[in-house]
C-alpha cells in the first residue's frame, strides 16, 4: 500500500500490516484532529503554506 504523498518520509518503502499507521499511537497525529475551540478558528499545526497540496 502506498501512503499519502507527504507521508512519504514516515513510510519511505510504503506501509504494509507491520508498520500500518496507528492514528491512536500517534500523539500529533491525535492533536492535529482535536476539536477546535471556536468555529473561526485555524490551526497552525503542521501548516503548509510553502507548498501546493
Amino acid at each position: 500500500m502506498l501512503p499519502p504523498p507527504n507521508w512519504e518520509e514516515r513510510f519511505p518503502r510504503g506501509y504494509h500490516s507491520g508498520n500500518m499507521f496507528n492514528p491512536a499511537e500517534d500523539e500529533a497525529f491525535m492533536v492535529w484532529m482535536r476539536t477546535a475551540a471556536s468555529p473561526s478558528f485555524a490551526k497552525l499545526a503542521m501548516r503548509n503554506s510553502d507548498e501546493v497540496m
